[in-house]
């Protein structure tokens, strides 16, 4: 359940971009969840890495948005991440993992949060088969962030 004070995982992925990913940004924001924006260290060098962070708090800025964390996230391999690296992260800022969300749209950050019990939602892929099913699937962020209010308006558990 998501609510004021609650801990948000926010999965690093291609739809963590623009316009929309600062509306999503901007409403977890007002509902008082502290967000973590990870991102895939193969993806980057460090200094990329921090330019991209950089650039991105200042997009969402400029929105009205911030995330409070950027980490950096090892793979486990073939694109996959530990659920391990999961609860590092998660324990670094305090989270509770099984009032926390992974908002993602690749399945490997989808098999993360599982691993790690906490709940996920899967953004805009349709066609992926995760090997354990998301506890929410949206077709976009805006969608996502509606799913996310109505689990805390209704008190919904897993």
């Amino acid at each position: 359940m998501v609510i004021a004070g609650d801990r948000l995982l926010l999965a690093a992925c291609g739809t963590i971009l623009g316009r929309q990913a600062s509306r999503f940004v901007r409403g977890l924001n007002r509902a008082g969840c502290f967000t973590v924006l990870l991102l895939p260290s193969e993806e980057a060098t460090p200094q990329q890495f921090d330019r991209y962070q950089r650039d991105l708090r200042a997009d969402l800025g400029d929105n009205g948005a911030r995330i409070d964390a950027v980490e950096r996230i090892e793979s486990a391999g073939a694109g996959l991440w530990r659920s391990e690296l999961a609860c590092h992260v998660a324990a670094e800022h305090r989270f509770d993992l099984d009032r926390s969300y992974v908002v993602a749209d690749e399945v490997h950050a989808i098999e993360m949060a599982r691993g790690a019990g906490m709940r996920s939602i899967l953004v805009g892929a349709p066609h992926a088969k995760p090997r354990h099913r998301p506890d929410l699937i949206a077709p976009d962020l805006d969608a996502a962030l509606s799913m996310l209010r109505r689990v805390e308006a209704y008190g919904a558990a897993r």
